[in-house]
């Protein structure tokens, strides 16, 4: 794995922006710090790469690493949530905003996952190698999406 080492300092910052459609306000870590993650989520995350949660009209994410897969898988969690609470409608309207949503929300993470963190070029298929006791689960969806590609 290659990776690029984020500019140094003391200590990752949280960066705070607003939605300016839904008036969701996000808190955003992007740093390989469980601890402050932890803080965060008031939830062990030493073994976690990512979370998501809202409280209200503030959802935070924080992503280990800067990497496309985990920053989309987040905010994907994060836009389901304003959609859940925010939207009624069902059909290809809501699916059309859904994605425009999601991809302008991809887009404030990974600028600040770029800033803050080291950048992954972990792929599918190291991830289909991995060890852990999730990996034969993991394999399972990385193939179906591969099928799909």
């Amino acid at each position: 794995m290659q990776s690029k080492k984020p500019p140094s300092s003391s200590k990752p910052r949280v960066t705070r922006f607003r939605d300016p459609l839904y008036e969701i306000k996000y808190r955003i870590l992007a740093a390989d710090d469980t601890d402050r993650a932890t803080r965060l989520f008031k939830e062990t995350m030493e073994d976690a790469d990512g979370a998501c949660d809202r409280n209200g009209q503030l959802i935070t994410i924080w992503v280990r690493r800067n990497d496309p897969g985990l920053i989309a898988h987040e905010c994907f969690h994060a836009a389901r949530q304003v959609f859940r609470h925010e939207l009624d409608d069902e059909g290809v309207e809501q699916e059309e905003a859904f994605a425009c949503y999601l991809g302008w929300l991809v887009g404030k993470v990974s600028r600040v996952a770029e800033k803050s963190c080291q950048f992954s070029t972990e792929s599918a298929d190291s991830i289909l190698n991995n060890s852990k006791d999730d990996s034969i689960q993991k394999t399972k969806i990385l193939r179906r999406l591969r099928n799909h590609i």
